[in-house]
């Protein structure tokens, strides 16, 4: 039986991946068997002819489960010449540090990572470094590259004051991820790394499809390689073991998604607000000029045992009260990726899970006035709404209207017209949105947030274990389905 050249290179990479895995704790509910398995599907997704197969599986999206082995369905990858939505492009945000506490991430101990040159922008001696591990086949890595780098560029990069690395993580389980990281890489052989970078991002219905190895080789001769050059180490696969190394180093530091950062050793678990990049970093330069943060930034020291015990006593809840899995949400109304949980998770949670008496689901506040500013005003009109009983209804009308809202000099005044659309008491309400001890508890609820971990929006304990971001509906399955498996709950 004759291998054909790309499952061969399939094979060596996953391969590799596989062992590397295996070199650190693998992530939750992904043991040896399923990396196995993801390994077979690479193998199967790839036909006799050395094509891969019509079904195999797209890169997850945004805030992605575990690139290696999750068990989980995948989303479908779109027919070839699908068109792909644009990202959005708006007006970079106005930066005011004086509104509330930015909270810095935690950092990872001890934190280094292998150097990448080929891969790197800007200064070497700069006062802060941003590691990213990407996959070319992720969406929201795509709009990090088109949206937030650039203006990082500009006012970070080609100043002196921010180097950029960019570390790969492809997907493994039979996603072409792994075929753009080696074109990437090979580019980068002849300082053409970052033609090819971007060329990959802006042309993945171009090549992510069974034409693969012809249209990247095509791509690299457009980014200015020497073709030759390209195809000879391409076809000899010799940038594998960088691959494996980046992938190695981003499992070590429990990266389960892309995209993921570490700056000046800080983790973020995925996508943030350009604006907020930008006080992490001015912070950071801050500490690097004077040696401590800004007064406008919360540290979070992350406790070997943090505290998760939280007050829900007299938080409202959906579900049954003696459901066997708890989950307590800590969200923003006004953080755009929490909008986005809201629309695109939470009704599948509330119909397999809630609706279904196996989850009970409670929310607490947790709004990042330095960025949002009518997140705490929104948070009150809740919990005003909460007063009397209308807690659910507002906080489904905050978000699915939060476009209506968001950015707005009078957002309350909006507020009380989403309170008298519910039948609220309007003199209650607004003697509530006035009442300095709605905000004391909102406060409270952060601070217990910040004492369990939470760094960001959204921030979800399921049974107690955190899962960060707006992750996938698999990512929540995973867990919940662990929870209750253990809980003796089908």
């Amino acid at each position: 039986m004759r291998i054909s050249r790309l499952t061969l290179f399939l094979l060596i990479v996953v391969a590799a991946l596989a062992l590397a895995a295996c070199a650190v704790p693998p992530p939750a509910g992904s043991g040896q068997k399923n990396i196995e398995e993801a390994v077979q599907a690479t193998l199967t997704a790839v036909a006799a002819a050395g094509t891969p197969a019509a079904t195999s599986q797209a890169a997850p999206a945004e805030g992605t489960a575990a690139p290696v082995a999750t068990s989980g369905p995948a989303a479908a990858k779109p027919a070839e010449g699908t068109p792909q939505p644009a990202a959005a492009t708006t007006p970079e945000p106005t930066l005011d540090l004086s509104q509330g506490k930015f909270v810095m991430p935690g950092t990872i101990p001890n934190f280094k990572a292998a150097e990448r040159p080929a891969s790197s922008k800007g200064d070497a001696n700069a006062p802060v470094v941003m590691y990213e591990w990407s996959d070319f086949t992720c969406s929201h890595c795509k709009e990090f590259n088109d949206n937030t780098l650039p203006i990082l560029e500009d006012a970070y990069i080609k100043t002196g004051k921010l180097r950029f690395v960019q570390k790969e993580f492809p997907v493994v389980n039979g996603d072409l991820s792994v075929v753009a990281a080696l074109a990437a890489q090979c580019a980068g052989d002849q300082d053409k790394y970052w033609e090819m970078h971007d060329w990959l991002f802006a042309n993945v219905p171009t090549w992510a499809n069974q034409d693969a190895l012809a249209k990247v080789k095509e791509g690299a001769r457009t980014a200015g390689a020497d073709g030759a050059k390209f195809d000879t180490c391409f076809d000899q696969q010799t940038p594998i073991q960088r691959i494996v190394e980046d992938f190695r180093e981003g499992q070590s530091f429990d990266i389960q998604g892309t995209p993921a950062f570490v700056v000046n050793g800080h983790f973020i678990p995925g996508a943030m607000p350009v604006i907020q990049f930008r006080q992490m970093i001015d912070a950071l330069i801050t500490e690097a000029e004077t040696g401590s943060l800004p007064d406008t930034v919360v540290t979070v020291t992350p406790s070997p045992t943090p505290d998760t015990n939280f007050d829900v006593a007299k938080r409202p809840v959906q579900g049954k009260a003696d459901a066997a899995v708890t989950i307590v949400e800590f969200t923003d109304y006004q953080c755009p990726f929490c909008e986005k949980y809201f629309t695109e998770t939470l009704p599948q949670i509330r119909k397999d899970y809630v609706d279904t008496g196996k989850v009970k689901y409670i929310v607490m506040n947790f709004p990042l006035t330095s960025i949002h500013p009518q997140a705490m005003p929104a948070a009150i009109a809740a919990e005003c709404a909460n007063a009397q009983g209308k807690y659910w209804e507002m906080h489904d009308k905050l978000f699915g209207s939060q476009s209506e809202w968001a950015g707005k000099d009078d957002a309350v005044d909006t507020f009380k017209k989403y309170a008298a659309g519910l039948g609220l008491d309007k003199d209650k309400f607004a003697a509530c949105m006035n009442n300095s001890e709605t905000k004391t508890a909102i406060d409270a609820e952060q601070q217990a947030g910040m004492n369990g971990g939470v760094t960001g929006t959204p921030a979800f304990f399921i049974n107690g274990a955190l899962l960060s971001g707006a992750q996938p509906i698999e990512a929540f399955k995973q867990v919940i389905d662990e929870q209750l498996a253990k809980a003796g709950t089908k």
